[in-house]
């Protein structure tokens, strides 16, 4: 969905990714510190530091969309860069459904919450290996999938338990309606195109 406006968002970022590189700021460092700071989360939110987990979420967040508008901006995207920016994401993921889970929302939602997110993953690394461009199929990318992330702390932080559990049980119904959308996507390609 958000999908939608990187024709507006993609010029913007462009922009700041050449400014960040002309001071010398490489993608790697971008990618690095934001996944420090992503696996700072669950020890944030397991001694009580809600609000500084909430700040390490969305500052992460800001640094992983960073690292892949410097690498364009200065025409330095690599493989290498791909991967490991796939990578680190499924990590962040990781840090951030445990941190939830330490910091008192319920552990069942926030394990289903990450598979499904794992699985919406997955479905696109397996069928752009087959050839197939999911970027934009289904209503959860990665995006909204942080926004969520995002508002499920921010409602930690106000002590709201309950809403962030509701939060959860959302992204995991949003989530497997994506995977369908992916998986159905694929399936129908490889009918089409007999492979």
């Amino acid at each position: 969905m958000l999908s939608r406006l990187r024709g507006v968002v993609n010029p913007l970022l462009l922009r700041a990714g050449k400014a960040l590189g002309l001071l010398g700021l490489k993608p790697d460092y971008l990618t690095y510190s934001a996944l420090t700071l992503s696996v700072t989360v669950p020890v944030l939110t397991y001694t009580g530091l809600v609000v500084h987990a909430l700040i390490a979420v969305v500052v992460s967040s800001i640094l992983d969309v960073l690292d892949g508008a410097v690498a364009r901006a200065m025409g330095s995207t690599s493989l290498r860069g791909a991967f490991l920016d796939s990578f680190t994401d499924r990590v962040a993921d990781a840090s951030f459904f445990i941190g939830l889970a330490l910091a008192g929302a319920n552990t069942l939602a926030s394990l289903t919450a990450l598979t499904t997110s794992y699985l919406i993953s997955y479905s696109r690394a397996r069928g752009e290996s087959l050839g197939f461009r999911l970027e934009g199929v289904g209503l959860m990318e990665r995006g909204e999938r942080l926004l969520a992330i995002i508002a499920a702390y921010a409602l930690l932080a106000a002590g709201a338990v309950s809403a962030v559990n509701a939060v959860l049980a959302a992204l995991t119904i949003l989530n497997t309606v994506t995977i369908i959308q992916r998986v159905s996507y694929v399936l129908r390609g490889v009918r089409k195109y007999g492979v």
